[in-house]
């Protein structure tokens, strides 16, 4: 999967580059989070204890206004917003509020 650009359904003029994460794209969303260590010498990439996969991102918290780090799973989608500043969706909630920009 590639790293492509999408908008908000609801405003056309927002563009954001979204990756969604799955186990297979390790190396392209390590780049795309720049994923590492986090400030705190954590390791971005987990394994949760049910096997699945999940990946600590820093993102916006709307409630706190201010980055937390939160996990994103397979399959959840993560939206660029800034450098270091990242949003994370559920695949439901992404299909319907972003669509593809196809230029």
């Amino acid at each position: 999967m590639m790293i492509k650009e999408y908008r908000m359904k609801d405003n056309k003029s927002t563009r954001v580059p979204a990756l969604q994460f799955q186990r297979n794209n390790w190396g392209e969303m390590r780049g795309f989070v720049d994923a590492g260590e986090l400030k705190d010498g954590r390791p971005q990439k987990i394994l949760l204890e049910d096997g699945k996969i999940g990946l600590l991102v820093p993102a916006w918290d709307e409630m706190r206004d201010e980055n937390e780090i939160f996990c994103a799973h397979e399959n959840d989608w993560i939206v660029k917003l800034t450098y270091q500043h990242f949003l994370i969706f559920k695949p439901e909630i992404f299909e319907a509020e972003y669509e593809l920009i196809e230029d």
